[in-house]
């Protein structure tokens, strides 16, 4: 015995066909079943999308009748004629007593279909460039008077790790595996085999760095977009509708924007909302102490905040100045209290400290100030003016007691300075 549903699906079948047709009739009814199922998906694939045309011109030209009194559809256009004028504020055209109004379309001409001199109307129309897919143009539909577009009815978004409070943060030179996904909007099914692109970007102003000129975008693994666009690749989805990429992060530190664009087919959107931190978690502002002086403002104008270190080395860093100020207090300091000014230690968000402003041998983005990236290691200002360390071999006794590594002094004249290392070892 049959189920219900095969009963029910032999009698579809059977109503679209016929059980009893001649071949031509069933042909064609085999013809139009594959139309309704063609149509149907279509419809589940595609939807019309409209806007407004971007300006409109009502022409009005002249017409004549035939000598035997019937109307006389000549070749437009037809010679303008004064006689009729265009009312811009109304949108018609208006001639002796009468006139015509209609919201027309492009390519659509008007008229009163009497005989004698009559006003002929045309509309034309320009439609806007589309924001989002630009590659699908609008065309102006006669019947809607509206701009349109069939565009597929697929979305793009990115994983949502990528999103929202909970954005994924990677440390410098570091590599992160993702994803975007297309779906269909209509059946909620994931959409293999299309084509999307992906780029990232970096933005100005993030991970502590006030200058943006050639600044480093990190890499995509996947088939580079073509010349000249740069930090792109291309890729198709899979069965799930993923599309798998891994971004390598630079030695910069900073925000990172990811935008997924369909390629073919369209999607309805482009997800432009993807980010991954590029930052050394856990790093704080330098608290402040009596026991010693921050250097602001930092003559550094590209990085004017370098006062961040891990919370154990911040405490590190308070013990030392505490104890230094204690068994130097009775000391001679030439009238500065306390002679302990830090200078460099990381930046906000930790990652090269380009100080190519104030660095010998420096250069934009490039891998200088090594050890100033993890918040572990701060400079104390040493060049023998006032508020400099005065008492180098004390400094030194004490840093062996908190298991602090100084070591030689570095830089020459006025830049000379102590590389501090409050986690003891070099990073």
């Amino acid at each position: 015995m049959h189920s219900n549903a095969a009963n029910k699906q032999r009698f579809s079948y059977a109503a679209i066909l016929g059980r009893k047709a001649s071949p031509a009739r069933h042909m064609a009814k085999i013809l139009m079943a594959a139309w309704m199922i063609l149509g149907m998906a279509t419809q589940a694939r595609a939807v019309v999308e409209q806007v407004a045309p971007a300006s409109s011109q009502l022409i009005c030209f002249s017409s004549f009748c035939n000598d035997n009194g019937t109307y006389f559809d000549g070749t437009p256009p037809f010679p303008f004629s004064k006689k009729y004028t265009f009312d811009s504020a109304q949108a018609w055209c208006s001639f002796a007593t009468w006139t015509y109004s209609d919201r027309a379309l492009e390519g659509r001409f008007l008229a009163f279909y009497t005989c004698g001199n009559f006003a002929f109307a045309l509309i034309s129309a320009s439609c806007p460039i589309p924001t989002t897919n630009p590659g699908a143009l609008y065309t102006l539909n006669p019947s809607s008077g509206m701009c349109e577009r069939e565009v597929n009815q697929y979305t793009i978004e990115f994983d949502p790790a990528l999103k929202g409070s909970s954005t994924i943060a990677i440390e410098p030179s570091a590599s992160q595996a993702t994803y975007v996904r297309v779906t269909n909007s209509i059946t909620k099914q994931p959409q293999a085999g299309v084509q999307i692109r992906i780029r990232v970007d970096v933005e100005s102003g993030s991970g502590g760095h006030e200058h943006h000129t050639d600044r480093p975008k990190g890499t995509l693994t996947g088939t580079p977009c073509a010349a000249p666009e740069q930090a792109c690749i291309t890729a198709t989805t899979d069965d799930d509708g993923k599309a798998g990429f891994t971004f390598m992060s630079t030695i910069v530190s900073g925000i990172h924007t990811f935008t997924a664009a369909c390629v073919n087919p369209t999607c309805t959107n482009e997800d432009s909302g993807g980010q991954i931190h590029v930052k050394v978690e856990g790093l704080e502002q330098i608290p402040v102490s009596s026991f010693y002086t921050l250097q602001l403002p930092n003559r550094d104008t590209n990085h004017p905040s370098t006062h961040f270190l891990t919370k154990k080395a911040s405490g590190k860093l308070y013990d030392i100045a505490m104890f230094y100020y204690v068994y130097t207090y009775l000391q001679s300091k030439q009238g500065v209290i306390p002679d302990f000014v830090l200078n460099d230690a990381s930046l906000k968000w930790g990652g090269v400290l380009d100080c190519f402003l104030t660095c010998a041998n420096s250069v934009a983005w490039g891998a200088s100030h090594h050890e100033h990236r993890r918040g572990t290691v701060v400079d104390v200002k040493a060049n023998g003016t006032p508020g400099s360390i005065m008492y180098e071999n004390q400094l030194r006794e004490l840093a062996v007691l908190e298991d602090v590594d100084i070591g030689d002094a570095h830089g020459n004249g006025s830049g000379r300075h102590f590389h501090i290392r409050l986690n003891g070892k070099k990073e």
